[in-house]
C-alpha cells in the first residue's frame, strides 16, 4: 500500500484472485476520469476549455 493523495492505494496485487477477494470483502472503485477526452469546436471554444 502506498499513499496517493491521502488515500491508501495498492500498487499491485500478487494475483487476480487476491484482487477479486479484496474487492468482494470490502469494496472496489475504479476512477477512470483521467481517461476522458473532450473536443471543443466552434467559436468561443477556447473559453469553453477554461
Amino acid at each position: 500500500m502506498v499513499d496517493f493523495h491521502g488515500f491508501e492505494l495498492p500498487i499491485w496485487y500478487s494475483s487476480i484472485q487476491e484482487e477479486h477477494l479484496s474487492t468482494r470483502a470490502a469494496a472496489g472503485l475504479f476512477d477512470v476520469s483521467h481517461m476522458g477526452f473532450f473536443r471543443f469546436s466552434g467559436e468561443g471554444r477556447a473559453l469553453m476549455a477554461e
